[in-house]
């Protein structure tokens, strides 16, 4: 289940792309929604071990951000999304068989400093995984001071 006791804590996900996600279980589309709304687990494979993506809920003024300028930056909503929102990965290898890590960095927008996923990080995740967690953290986004 996706845990969010408050609008501002971190959350941890599983990607409906992920080997470990069951798609034949009956009734999928119910249990992942349930899953994903927070009120159920993810449908597993047994004994598989799934990655899990730590985010972090955007401020209001990231998400205006998001909607006005990242768009214009041709740099794309989710992919922006997901350089801010995404903290950690757990259970996960890149592309030479090593724990993946998440580098973030300090960038500068207009007069915003905003912490973000390096380049780097960001290329040793599937584009589908990538869409899939922006428009997670988009509809996640929570009132808080930023």
């Amino acid at each position: 289940m996706i845990r969010t006791n408050t609008l501002v804590e971190d959350y941890e996900v599983i990607s409906q792309f992920d080997d470990a996600v069951d798609k034949s279980v009956e009734d999928f589309d119910h249990k992942w929604k349930m899953y994903r709304d927070g009120m159920g687990e993810a449908p597993l494979k047994p004994g598989e071990k799934p990655t899990r993506f730590k985010m972090r809920h955007l401020s209001s003024v990231e998400r205006a951000w998001l909607l006005e300028v990242a768009q214009s930056e041709d740099k794309g909503l989710y992919v922006a999304a997901v350089q801010l929102a995404l903290t950690g990965v757990r259970d996960a290898l890149d592309h030479e068989g090593k724990p993946l890590r998440v580098d973030r960095e300090a960038t500068t927008v207009g007069a915003m400093r905003l912490l973000t996923v390096k380049k780097q990080s960001l290329e040793a995740l599937p584009l589908e995984v990538i869409f899939e967690l922006g428009s997670l953290a988009m509809e996640r986004s929570a009132p808080r001071p930023s």
